[in-house]
Order: C-alpha cells, then sequence, then structure tokens
C-alpha cells in the first residue's frame, strides 16, 4: 500500500492588499473616505506592488475600493505590474462603515465599547484571548458581516468570470479580515492587517478556497481530508467531467481539465508500478458524473493502491 506524497493545485489565486499608511492611521482616527497617503504610506504602496511582481502575475484583474487611500495605493500598485487604471473601481470592497457617531474619531477608542470583541474559541482560563465580534454594529454603520456579505458576492463573482486570472484586490483592514473569513470559514484564523500588507489566497474554479496538503491512505479512505473533499467536487462537476490523465517521467500523476489551464492535480507515490495502476483507475474515476457515491468509491480504488 503506497501514500500519496503529493496533491496539489494549480489554482487561480486572490492578492488582498490593504492601503499604506493614511493620514487618519497616523492620528488614530476612524477613518473616512478622504483621508491621503502619507510618505511612509507611498513607500508601503510602492513595496507592495514590487511583492506583487515577484509572484509573477497571471495577467491580473485590478479591483480597487474607491477611497482616497486605496485609489493612491493602486496608482503604485498598477505601476509595479505595468498598468495606467484599474479595470474595476467597486465600492463593495470599501471599508467597513463606523457610522456618524465614530467615524473621524478616535479609533483607540472602540476597544471600548460593549461587545466589541468576544472571547476566542481557543480562549482557556489560563489564557484570555479575543476577537473582534462579526456581529458588532454601530449606530448606522456595519457589522464585520454586514461586510463580509457585500464585499464576498462581489469578489465571488469577479473570480468567476475571470478564472484564468489572478485577482488583485486593494482594500482596507476590516474589509481584508472578512474576506479573510470567507475564505477560511471562520472569523478567529484572521489577525490585524499591516498597511501595505499582500495576503494571497488560493481559490478553485468556483470560487471556493481550498487546503494543499498530503494524504495518507486512511485519511483518503475515510473521506476526512479537505482535499479530497475537492477532488470528489470537481469530478462530480458535469462541465467537467472528461480530465487529461498522464503520468510524467518522475513518476507524478497529472489530472488537468480540457476545459481550462486553471488546474493541475498531480498525485504521485513512491511505486512505478502503483503509478500505473493509479492512472488506469483514475481514467475510470474522472469520468463519473452520476453519483458522490461512485465516485467516492473509485477515488479510493485510485489512491489506496
Amino acid at each position: 500500500m503506497s501514500n500519496i506524497s503529493e496533491i496539489a493545485f494549480k489554482p487561480q489565486r486572490v492578492f488582498l492588499i490593504r492601503h499604506g499608511q493614511s493620514t487618519a492611521n497616523v492620528g488614530s482616527i476612524v477613518g473616512g473616505p478622504e483621508s491621503p497617503l502619507t510618505d511612509q504610506g507611498r513607500e508601503e504602496a510602492r513595496m507592495a506592488g514590487e511583492e506583487l511582481k515577484r509572484h509573477n502575475l497571471n495577467n491580473p484583474v485590478v479591483v480597487v475600493s474607491p477611497f482616497t487611500r486605496t485609489r493612491q495605493t493602486s496608482h503604485h500598485v498598477l505601476q509595479a505590474l505595468g498598468r495606467r487604471t484599474p479595470e474595476y473601481v467597486d465600492p463593495a470592497v470599501q471599508e467597513r462603515d463606523f457610522g456618524p457617531n465614530l467615524t473621524g474619531k478616535d479609533a483607540t477608542k472602540l476597544k471600548d465599547e460593549p461587545n466589541y470583541f468576544i472571547p476566542h474559541p481557543d480562549s482557556t482560563r489560563r489564557r484570555q484571548m479575543r476577537i473582534l465580534n462579526p456581529d458588532w454594529r454601530p449606530e448606522a454603520g456595519e457589522s464585520l458581516s454586514d461586510v463580509r456579505d457585500r464585499a464576498a458576492p462581489a469578489l465571488d463573482s469577479l473570480i468567476k468570470k475571470h478564472p484564468n486570472r489572478d485577482v488583485v484586490v486593494v482594500s482596507h483592514g476590516h474589509t481584508i479580515r472578512a474576506l479573510t473569513a470567507h475564505f477560511d470559514g471562520n472569523w478567529h484564523s484572521g489577525r490585524h492587517v499591516k498597511n501595505g500588507e499582500v495576503k494571497v489566497f488560493h481559490v478553485n474554479h468556483w470560487g471556493e478556497s481550498f487546503t494543499v496538503g498530503s494524504l495518507d491512505d486512511r485519511q483518503i479512505a475515510e473521506g476526512k481530508t479537505k482535499v479530497h473533499k475537492d477532488l470528489r467536487q470537481l469530478l462530480k462537476k458535469p462541465e467537467h467531467s472528461h480530465w487529461e490523465v498522464s503520468v510524467t517521467g518522475s513518476g507524478h500523476l497529472k489530472l488537468t481539465s480540457p476545459l481550462s489551464n486553471n488546474y493541475v492535480i498531480t498525485a504521485s507515490t513512491p511505486k512505478s508500478g502503483a503509478t500505473k495502476k493509479i492512472e488506469k483507475d483514475l481514467r475510470k474515476a474522472v469520468k463519473v458524473t452520476s453519483t458522490s457515491q461512485q465516485a467516492d468509491a473509485l477515488i479510493r480504488k485510485a489512491l489506496r493502491k
């Protein structure tokens, strides 16, 4: 019995960039739309653009919040990418609205608001931790959940509209927290996002985040891994029912969708004989389009050899 030592996707990527330092950040003010970058903020924006260049982006789609600080940040990002203007300026990714009673006020006072924080799910008696309460909503403003509910659908739509291109979003701290929760499926894995920071997420063709990892036979048989579930989803999609299966010179199995070069699934095994058997069974598995039980059976048979 062999282990599958690698299962990896060649995915579409989403880059979330927080704007550089603004005048509101310097004064610890809850910023509104008009808060320009400082000299430090312009340098942070330039460095974010340079970091993007190192990722060798695939014909990126750029979407920017309409606020002054994000528009100015995007100028440096676009310059690094050899572009002049973003393809989208979208209020769906603008900063959280804290309402008229808090906007322009001292941001350090937010922590004193009732229910602004809730206990972290991993808190213990000895180690107390807190996270931002996603359901706390200031008067006439937005909760983090509200921000997620407006920003995530817009981003998912953009991802699906441009499936073979990377997506770059120039946005804000709370909005990036909300989108991180959307990708991770929880509110406690995120953290404070620094000015000019670049966060990268890998998504599959339907805008769902996934984890790249290694599997052992027991995990595959029990179907407990996220990677395995994503593989099942691929097999269950009628429009992706036919895949090309090949074995590389190093003994890796490669499954490629003929409809798009956006995915490459690679499985490797230390035994060449087992590789050939897996290849044969996978050729059967990738044609399954009816029930998940059939797909599961063929996947288990293929990957447990």
